[in-house]
């Protein structure tokens, strides 16, 4: 068996997957979490989907890696060798933050849970007293820091469930790796409605690109059923003719995918057609006709 990284799996992927095997199919999602626990445990994918590509590494691959460097951090710290004569708090709060149970913690620092759960204690009274640190923080200044919209969404749905403030900055540091001010909290919650408004906004923005990658992906497939049919063209030539469709007024539109459908490709239908833009004319017209368009 080979030696493999471990890593954490969020929900908020799971929600990702589903939305994949509900638009894509379930084989496109069971490729997504395949290479995503490929690049997890060993760092390399085998698909050569982008779409798929891009998620992993772009929005899955930068929160695998800040929670193995928190955690390879806060083991680093607790190796001193042997039993520790005096514990230090602060490190058990980066085990805590890792991901570690009390008794793993322990384990770890060679102490009892019991020492685990006073240091927690007295790292919650930190908390409470940096509350006061933080109210003498130029408040101008906390404003023109750039919220991420994962983050601000994060802090409104801990909200929602009444979280107090000093464990919402705890939850996003764990989560986020990022120190977050209670004035920065407050002033999302304050405008949480924006906040929600942008994120939908960001999350159609990121659905479309996805649906637009994973139409490129079928390029090449498509290039050679119309090449095995007389008509030559090449992926940038599909990829301009979609995007210019997709962009365009028309009632009826094509997608990539569709270019190949065995309706379109048969003999009747695709004639002596020689070139992409003859083919893709005749489909918006049998749709035209189809739908009523136009009569």
């Amino acid at each position: 068996m080979g030696n493999y990284d471990n890593f954490v799996f969020y929900g908020s992927w799971r929600e990702t997957l589903e939305g994949f095997a509900e638009d894509f199919g379930k084989e496109y999602a069971q490729e997504a979490l395949w290479n995503l626990m490929l690049s997890g445990t060993a760092g390399d994918m085998e698909t050569s989907k982008k779409s798929i590509i891009n998620w992993v590494n772009g929005s899955c691959m930068d929160n695998i890696n800040s929670a193995k460097d928190r955690y390879a951090k806060a083991v680093e710290n607790g190796k001193k060798g042997g039993r520790p004569t005096e514990i230090n708090i602060e490190h058990i709060q980066e085990l805590k933050d890792s991901g570690l149970t009390n008794k793993q913690i322990a384990t770890e620092l060679g102490c009892s849970t019991r020492t685990v759960e006073r240091a927690n204690r007295q790292n919650r009274q930190n908390l409470d007293i940096d509350i006061d640190k933080e109210k003498d923080i130029d408040i101008e200044k906390e404003k023109k820091k750039d919220i991420d919209t994962d983050i601000a969404i994060a802090i409104i749905n801990l909200f929602k469930n009444k979280a107090k403030y000093k464990d919402i900055k705890t939850k996003i540091k764990t989560d986020f790796d990022i120190d977050i001010s209670f004035d920065d909290i407050k002033q999302i919650i304050d405008n949480r409605d924006s906040y929600i408004a942008l994120a939908e906004k960001e999350k159609e923005t990121k659905r479309d690109d996805y649906f637009k990658q994973i139409e490129y992906d079928c390029i090449p497939d498509i290039v050679e059923k119309l090449a095995a049919h007389g008509i030559t063209t090449t992926y940038d030539e599909i990829k301009t003719a979609y995007d210019k469709v997709q962009n365009s007024n028309l009632c009826s539109k094509w997608n990539i995918r569709e270019l190949g459908e065995n309706c379109y490709l048969n003999g009747s239908f695709i004639g002596d057609t020689k070139t992409l833009s003859e083919y893709t004319d005749k489909i918006i017209k049998f749709k035209d006709s189809m739908y009523g368009y136009g009569l």
